[in-house]
């Protein structure tokens, strides 16, 4: 054993700062890696695998600063979605809610579960197709909607992290006064994706 005196600690010392800078380089390298393969998008068929993805209704904000003129603004009912994607299928969360402000009551709410699976319909990738399935619950001018829903949608991904979205609905199902409900829900509202790894 080494007699601890003033040069070996010094000895010590330094070595066990450059194996922190060591390690700390090689995990730089590795952050650099991942995030220069990124991008590229040919390599790699269904790079939204194995990732979760949450999305907000953009509308009311974009409505602000892009003229709604020759369409009646209706920025949808649905404000927060939540994917996790598998292999080729996700499992997607949708939320949505309004209050009064005069009675501060709750006015609407829908909540829905399901499944999707994107489609790439470019050869790079950036635009979309999804196709979905869910089971909804909506709560609204007093009435109570249960439907099964067939979704339809479209993306433009900028990048592998953010992308924008609309989509379409097909529902079928149940209505507390007027029995059988069938609705097409059209693509008013635009999303902004994040996706998390």
């Amino acid at each position: 054993m080494l007699p601890f005196n003033p040069m070996n600690r010094t000895l010590l010392m330094v070595l066990a700062l450059c194996l922190y800078t060591i390690g700390i380089s090689q995990n730089t390298d590795a952050y650099d890696d991942i995030y220069a393969e990124e991008d590229l998008y040919e390599d790699d068929p269904y790079f939204w695998s194995y990732s979760k993805e949450i999305g907000l209704n953009m509308t009311p904000l974009l409505s602000k600063f892009i003229p709604f003129n020759f369409v009646e603004n209706n920025p949808g009912l649905i404000g927060f979605k939540y994917k996790r994607y598998y292999s080729k299928r996700a499992l997607r969360f949708s939320l949505g809610a309004t209050t009064s402000n005069v009675e501060d009551i709750l006015k609407f709410i829908h909540l829905s579960v399901g499944v999707e699976r994107r489609y790439p319909m470019t050869k790079d990738k950036h635009l979309t197709y999804s196709s979905s399935y869910n089971l909804l619950g909506e709560f609204a001018n007093d009435k109570l909607l249960v439907a099964l829903s067939k979704g339809y949608g479209i993306e433009y991904h900028f990048t592998k992290r953010v992308f924008i979205g609309t989509e379409a609905f097909l529902q079928m199902g149940l209505n507390d006064d007027d029995g059988l409900a069938i609705n097409f829900v059209l693509p008013a509202a635009i999303f902004l994706h994040v996706r998390l790894y």
